[in-house]
């Protein structure tokens, strides 16, 4: 004998109940994903920009060939996990790009390099073939950060970090040596 369904009938959800349920699973899946961090705001934040800033994060493969394919390229190369604190330096740069004119010819520098790339590589060996096509002129191929602008698949200056190990104060060191990098790209895009 078939047993009797003792409640009678199915209970039924109502619609507005399954509507409220979906819009909730909805909204807490937005919340996760809008508070994501891209990683653009983890660079702003991690070295205190703010978001209106000259700087485009890329990888290597995209450098290379914005490079080879004859863009005017400014990028500074660093070695994920490297022992280096850039903050710094790139507050620095951001400061001297975004001030109105650090120096005489700058604004050459501005029009010519509307954005400076960041790349993370593995290690400064990953670099190697890259350099490779550029033997005479980039002299820095084991430290890192690099700096190095490009301009028509012409390799046109390159910032020396090891500088700012000379002497103290530190901050006044950096501040030169970008102006001194920036100076060098100037006159070079000037001839």
């Amino acid at each position: 004998m078939a047993k009797k369904d003792k409640y009678g009938k199915k209970p039924q959800v109502s619609p507005l109940t399954m509507v409220l349920v979906g819009l909730f699973f909805v909204g807490l899946i937005l919340t996760i994903v809008l508070s994501v961090k891209t990683p653009k705001e983890k660079f702003n934040e991690k070295y205190g920009l703010d978001s209106k800033n000259s700087f485009a994060l890329i990888n290597q493969k995209k450098m290379e060939k914005l490079v080879n394919d004859g863009e005017n390229v400014l990028v500074i190369i660093n070695t994920k996990g490297s022992e280096t604190d850039l903050t710094e330096l790139i507050q620095t740069v951001n400061k001297a790009y975004n001030s109105e004119s650090p120096f005489s010819g700058f604004e050459v520098v501005k029009e010519s390099y509307t954005k400076i790339y960041f790349v993370e590589i593995s290690a400064a060996t990953d670099l190697a073939d890259f350099f490779d096509g550029y033997k005479k002129q980039i002299k820095l191929k084991t430290t890192t950060p690099f700096m190095l602008a490009f301009k028509d698949k012409e390799f046109v200056a390159e910032y020396d970090a090891s500088k700012n190990a000379e002497t103290s104060p530190e901050t006044a060191k950096l501040s030169r040596n970008v102006k001194d990098f920036f100076v060098s790209i100037s006159e070079k895009l000037e001839k």
